[in-house]
């Protein structure tokens, strides 16, 4: 047996999904500059890794926080 969708309904739900994925970055480096999330815990809720989101955190000019 087999189930096909319509591009119509694949379409639909990838853009859903990319709205959703897109609202988790910017609520995590919404959270990140109010300093309520770690650096990792950040990048954990925008489903980045840290190297992605640090990418992310330069491309929109905010300062990294490092405990070293």
């Amino acid at each position: 047996a087999y189930i096909y969708q319509t591009n119509k309904d694949m379409t639909t739900g990838s853009v859903e999904l990319e709205n959703v994925k897109k609202r988790c970055l910017e609520y995590a480096v919404s959270l990140y500059k109010k300093e309520k999330l770690s650096l990792a815990k950040a990048a954990e809720i925008a489903e980045l890794n840290l190297e992605q989101f640090i990418s992310e955190l330069k491309k929109r000019n905010i300062k990294i926080e490092t405990d070293l």
